[in-house]
């Protein structure tokens, strides 16, 4: 079976819309990580996740965080994580949009698809810290405060954004671990999405007649992993 590159997505897209900066209950860093793959060779398979993960996801909640990527060619995984804060400085304003700061973060990586090479396994791949990638994630300092904000063509929450602190704390992907229960729980989620029949067009063939009871959702736990995309052979 064969399913088509990934384009783009949205990650968390129910999250997150006076100037005066209000201070808010929670303040901290939050970090979106990539986990899986790594620059690594996997053995041929239906499926291979690609696996982010969320630490303090509470805090984005004016964030409007949004990861997106292309699958160029066959073994690069490039991506993209956005999200919006507050500008401080008022000083060299020229118009409201500017009142406003759309960040980008990118990030990439090489990967193969070969014979003989080791079957999928996220537990492993983020167990084993040689393999880690330190430059494949972002973390953001949210400083605990707040400005409202007047609609001007981004969709914000409570037309509200943060403010963030610089400099940009250093990213720890290394430290995230996905453990057999959240990976089943994954697989869980990703099977049924690919059973289900009002979503998929390309069912893998030992789906169940009565796909229903096997709608799950990623439990929630300190560190979110979710599977976001998957390809077919690429030999």
């Amino acid at each position: 079976m064969h399913f088509k590159p990934w384009t783009a997505w949205s990650l968390l897209a129910s999250l997150v819309n006076l100037w005066a900066v209000v201070d808010a209950a929670d303040s901290g860093i939050l970090e979106v990580d990539l986990l899986f793959p790594r620059n690594e060779t996997y053995a041929p398979t239906e499926w291979i996740p690609y696996v982010f993960s969320i630490q303090n996801a509470k805090l984005a909640k004016y964030l409007v965080p949004e990861i997106s990527g292309l699958h160029e060619g066959r073994w690069r995984l490039n991506w993209e994580f956005w999200y919006i804060s507050c500008n401080e400085d008022l000083s060299n304003l020229h118009s409201s949009s500017e009142l406003v700061n759309r960040n980008r973060t990118v990030g990439s990586i090489e990967f193969t698809i070969q014979e003989g090479g080791p079957a999928v396994d996220v537990v492993a791949a983020t167990a084993n810290d040689k393999t880690c990638s330190e430059g494949n994630g972002a973390a953001i300092n949210i400083t605990g405060k707040t400005k409202e904000v007047a609609p001007f063509g981004i969709e914000l929450t409570d037309d509200t954004c943060v403010v963030v602190g610089s400099p940009q704390p250093t990213p720890t992907p290394c430290q995230v671990k996905v453990d057999s229960a959240v990976a089943a729980s994954m697989t869980a989620s990703l099977r049924a999405k690919l059973c289900d029949p009002l979503t998929s067009t390309n069912r893998p063939a030992d789906c169940p007649e009565d796909n229903a009871a096997q709608r799950l959702a990623v439990a929630g736990v300190a560190c979110l992993a979710v599977a976001v995309g998957m390809f077919g052979f690429l030999a």
